[in-house]
Order: structure tokens, then C-alpha cells, then sequence
């Protein structure tokens, strides 16, 4: 994945191209992250996220089977398909990279059976999904690579049905003194709620911040092959990251679809 991807600034989808094509066969960087973040070997996640986090998501989309989990910005699409294993709830992959997305479609057969997870090219913004399809929508840190990342939550809430659940994962910053300029602007509370979101909840998560640090520090440790493309990009963004001041906070944040005054929804 691009390191400029990562850390938040402009990111292109030939930049993501580059880096999942560097991503397609094993490497020490997948290696890195299943013995870190304690992750089946199948997820090879380009996200910070632990099979804790992955269940606490799981618990907070509410989607069970026969329901539809559409999964933003899903890159190689392991953590979605992990969520649509564990929940029974089929599964949509949105990416902005034809690379991302033919790997992911290629992948999901290790998770779940033929037909319960289908991908396609579209952007956070534009995902190309239809009005209130979706019965939860989740987004694994990526938002902060929309353009516009308020049009990125109109969308989000477009496709959700109402009453569903929208769960990210992300950074946000606490403080803007010395915080990367990108990071400035996500305040998800008020960013969510100015697309029409409810019952939002941001949530500090120091347990997942230590998870990052680790992947991090450990990748300018281990021993890897000097042409090891996947390792360097990490190493890259690790010495950016690591010195991100402590303002800048890892958060998981829920919210919700309102339904429109006067009905229930079951």
C-alpha cells in the first residue's frame, strides 16, 4: 500500500494499485501483521485492526444472515470477509483499486461460500450502490483517503437503510496543535452528525493505538529482503506515524441511519 496512502495525504488509485500488486503473494509484512494483531493468516489485512476489534464490529453492525454488509474503501478485502464469516450477513466490497478488488473477489472463497460476497470499482463518495441497500456499512481506515470526506458520509448514509449501523475505525486528532493537516478536519461527531447520523459514538481506543505502534516499531526490526516492496512501504510509513503526537488517537466510531419519524423498524 502507498505509504502517502497511509498516513492520510493525497492517494491516488494507481498509487493503491502499485502497493496491493506488491501485496498479491505472501510476504513478511502479512507475516507481520497475523503474529501482532493475532489474525488468522487468511485476513492479511492492510488495516490496524485485532480479531478483538473484529468482533466488538461485529457486534455493533447487528447484521446477522440474509443481511447485506457493504464494506468501504475494502482494499484485499480480509477484515470484511472475517466480518461476513462471523455474522452470516452477505457482503458487498467497494475500492477505488481494480487491483484491490479483483484480489478480494479472488480471496473470498477462503471465507465464505460461492454468491455471499460480491466487489466492485467505486469510490467512497460514489460507490455506485443503490439508495438504502445496504443493513450496515463499515469503513476500516480509509475515510480520510476521500477527497471529500463529507460527501464520503452522504453516500455512506445513502446506502444504508434506515435504522442500520455505520461502524469505522480511524484516527482523529484531540488536540490540532503539530497534527498532521489532514487529520485536522475529521471530527467524526460533527461530521457525521451534519450528514444526518444519530446515536454517534466516538470512541478513544488506546488498546488499538498500542497495536499500531507495535506493527510499527517491529517492522524497522525484523530482518526482510532489500527488494521486499511491502515491507519497505511499511517501514516508510512507520517513520512517519511513529511521529504523529499523541493527539492523534486511534477511534472506533458507530452511528446510525435514522428512520423516519413515526416507524419502527424490527
Amino acid at each position: 500500500m502507498a505509504p502517502v496512502a497511509r498516513v492520510g495525504l493525497v492517494a491516488t488509485a494507481k498509487d493503491f494499485d502499485e502497493g496491493y500488486a506488491a501485496a498479491a503473494r505472501p510476504t513478511r509484512r502479512h507475516e507481520l501483521f497475523t503474529e501482532v494483531l493475532g489474525l488468522p493468516p487468511e485476513v492479511e489485512p492492510n488495516s490496524f485492526v485485532t480479531v478483538d476489534a473484529l468482533e466488538r464490529i461485529a457486534r455493533e453492525l447487528r447484521v446477522g444472515p440474509g443481511d447485506r454488509l457493504v464494506d468501504l474503501a475494502c482494499g484485499r478485502g480480509g477484515p470484511g470477509l472475517y466480518l461476513s464469516r462471523l455474522t452470516g450477513a452477505d457482503l458487498v466490497g467497494v475500492d477505488f483499486s481494480a487491483v484491490a478488488v479483483a484480489q478480494a473477489a479472488e480471496r473470498a472463497p477462503l471465507f465464505v461460500p460461492q454468491g455471499r460476497a460480491r466487489y466492485r470499482v467505486g469510490d467512497l463518495a460514489d460507490t455506485g450502490l443503490d439508495d438504502g441497500c445496504a443493513d450496515a456499512v463499515l469503513c476500516i481506515d480509509a475515510v480520510q483517503f476521500a477527497p471529500d470526506t463529507d460527501a464520503a458520509f452522504r453516500e455512506a448514509l445513502r446506502i444504508l437503510r434506515p435504522g442500520g449501523r455505520y461502524v469505522q475505525t480511524n484516527w482523529q486528532v484531540f488536540d490540532d496543535k503539530a497534527a498532521p493537516s489532514k487529520f485536522r478536519e475529521l471530527r467524526f461527531a460533527d461530521k457525521l452528525a451534519s450528514a444526518g447520523f444519530t446515536a454517534i459514538v466516538v470512541e478513544d481506543r488506546p488498546d488499538l493505538a498500542a497495536y499500531v505502534e507495535r506493527v510499527f516499531r517491529t517492522s524497522l526490526e525484523i530482518d526482510a529482503e532489500a527488494d521486499d516492496v511491502a515491507i519497505n512501504r511499511l517501514r516508510d510509513e512507520a517513520r512517519i506515524v511513529l511521529d504523529w503526537p499523541d493527539s492523534v488517537r486511534r477511534v472506533l466510531v458507530i452511528a446510525e441511519r435514522p428512520c423516519p419519524a413515526g416507524a419502527v423498524h424490527g
